[in-house]
């Protein structure tokens, strides 16, 4: 892949605090590269990092091959968007966009054919006379990406540049923001919280947790083959039980789960041995749920309607609470709150990941992480057709 952005073995810290654990990643040309992490996980930092506003104190970040760690920001072709635009709201729109090509004292033709190709771009050029004040927040949010990438950076950074919008006007965004990035064919490195956001336009993510890269890959990747518990329970709604390891064969990997329940889950990709502590992780959409037959037993506590799927709280023997989304269009058994069922899946849904411990994925506790907490139970017996 040919390498626009580097951090290798980077590490930043302030005072005791380290912000950055040994990061070491890449980001390729015309790629829409995420960094997804909670809050206080080092995502911005790293963001800074690359655009020059912080500096490391080990390791080295190169542009394009060359290194620039100790280069300041104004030298280094890469631009920031952040959440706030700051825009100059005593110009006008094409003036905004302007404002980068007319510093580096570019030709008067040049300016105007890239002001006018990024208006394009952004779909702005009816708006180009008005003033920010004039424009709704999504317009405004364009302007700062045209104003951004007329100068044609190396990279364009993005810090949560949707955080201000509204839900509707967010997702809307998301759609133009890939769509801008894929027309441009410039490396966008982009910062959120949001797993929903990176998992819809980014073409690989970097979760982060404490500082460090937990796992770096594409969205199909992190979603149905997370490397740790946090990564797993971080993307999306995952059921997360403690297990141990039976024994290993080709391609699978008999467990014991939920009370010494044997189950299979397929083979784990850590070094693992027969007698070992792991973590099962099954997504609540690979489970099914039967009257009878193999499976792991469980006790539907509620039943929730939710349109295109019935999300069932289930409770094993042991305590683990789990969750299950049956869907219309799958057969099922009917759904009777207090009444036990069998939980199936296929091996290769589920995933054998290392148990977790203090750190890089702090320990979770057995049952539902990520998504909707589990349903409360429910006050009396009742049944529920799908």
């Amino acid at each position: 892949m040919d390498s626009v952005v580097t951090l290798e073995h980077v590490r930043k810290s302030f005072g005791d605090f380290v912000a950055v654990h040994e990061a070491h990643l890449s980001v390729g040309r015309g790629e829409f590269f995420s960094l997804l992490g909670p809050s206080g996980c080092g995502k911005t930092t790293t963001l800074r990092l690359i655009a020059g506003f912080e500096l490391p104190d080990e390791g080295r970040v190169l542009l394009e091959g060359k290194d620039v760690s100790r280069v300041p920001p104004y030298r280094r072709n890469v631009n920031t968007v952040f959440q706030h635009y700051a825009l100059f709201p005593h110009l006008t729109v094409r003036d905004n966009v302007a404002f980068g090509p007319r510093c580096r004292k570019l030709p008067r033709p040049e300016v105007e054919r890239r002001v006018q190709g990024m208006l394009e771009a952004v779909h702005l050029v009816p708006y180009a006379d008005r003033k920010p004040a004039q424009l709704s927040g999504g317009q405004q949010q364009r302007v700062a990406l045209a104003r951004a990438l007329v100068n044609y950076p190396t990279a364009l950074l993005l810090d949560e540049p949707l955080g201000a919008l509204d839900a509707k006007l967010r997702q809307a965004m998301q759609a133009e923001l890939k769509r801008l990035q894929r027309e441009v064919g410039i490396a966008f490195v982009y910062v959120t919280h949001d797993q929903g956001e990176a998992l819809t336009m980014s073409d690989r993510i970097a979760v982060m947790n404490e500082g460090r890269l937990e796992q770096v890959g594409s969205p199909e990747e992190v979603y149905h083959s997370p490397t740790t518990a946090f990564v797993a329970g971080f993307i999306g709604a995952a059921n997360l039980l403690p297990a141990r390891v039976v024994s290993l064969g080709e391609g699978r990997a008999a467990i014991a789960v939920a009370g010494d329940q044997p189950a299979e889950a397929a083979a784990p990709t850590w070094r693992a041995e027969p007698g070992q502590g792991a973590t099962l992780m099954v997504r609540p959409e690979r489970l099914r749920l039967a009257e009878n037959g193999q499976g792991v037993s469980a006790r539907l506590t509620a039943v929730v309607f939710q349109g295109a799927v019935v999300r069932c709280s289930l409770r094993t023997p042991d305590g683990s609470e789990l969750v299950a989304h049956v869907g219309s269009d799958r057969p099922s058994p009917a759904l009777e709150t207090g009444r036990n069922y069998r939980l199936q899946w296929d091996p290769d849904a589920a995933r054998l990941l290392p148990p977790p411990t203090q750190g890089a994925g702090a320990p979770l506790d057995a049952g539902v992480a990520g998504g909707s907490p589990v349903g409360p139970p429910a006050a009396a017996s009742s049944t529920f057709h799908p």
